[in-house]
């Protein structure tokens, strides 16, 4: 039998031994400081998930306020475009009515019921005139103003020109002051 036999059965048993103790002062040293470095990791991470939270909601109201204010601003740009469109549209409509009762063109005449001109009904030599408007067609005649490239307007179609042409110039306005 060999000599040294039972001596490296005891060192062998007293080496596995202080490894064992090695390892239970390593896990015993190391688990707490372990689990302190994984407390302090989850809290990091909750005051992330935390601050971010928080970061998102006040983005979140700061754009709703945004968004309120915005429509705030369009709302009142809309009433005081509409409110200039009403004054505007009432006295283009008098400018209208003011140039249709003007420039009024009589025809001999008339109309009938059903929308057909009338011949049988008797002419007079002279067109008659308004009496706060003198007759001017001999001179509009002489000054080249009434002519074969004259067109006649219905009095309808004017007001709806003119009711549109407000609306227009109103809506480019308002467009302006929406940029």
């Amino acid at each position: 039998m060999n000599v040294l036999a039972p001596v490296w059965a005891k060192v062998l048993g007293a080496g596995a031994l202080a490894l064992a103790a090695a390892l239970a002062w390593a896990m015993l040293v190391t688990i707490p400081s372990l689990q302190a470095r994984l407390d302090a990791e989850t809290k990091a991470h909750r005051d992330t998930k935390r601050d971010y939270t928080a970061a998102r909601n006040a983005a979140a109201a700061q754009a709703e306020r945004q968004a309120r204010a915005a429509e705030t601003r369009f709302n009142r740009l809309r009433k005081e475009s509409d409110d200039r469109l009403d004054e505007a549209s009432v006295q283009a409509m008098a400018r209208a009515d003011a140039y249709i009762a003007r420039s009024r063109v009589r025809c001999e005449g008339g109309a009938a019921a059903g929308g057909a001109y009338r011949t049988d009904l008797p002419r007079t030599a002279e067109p008659a005139t308004r009496a706060d408007r003198p007759d001017r067609s001999t001179e509009l005649v002489g000054a080249g103003l009434i002519g074969p490239d004259l067109v006649v307007v219905p009095a309808e179609d004017v007001r709806i020109c003119t009711a549109n042409t407000a609306r227009l110039i109103e809506a480019r306005e308002w467009a302006a002051g929406v940029e």
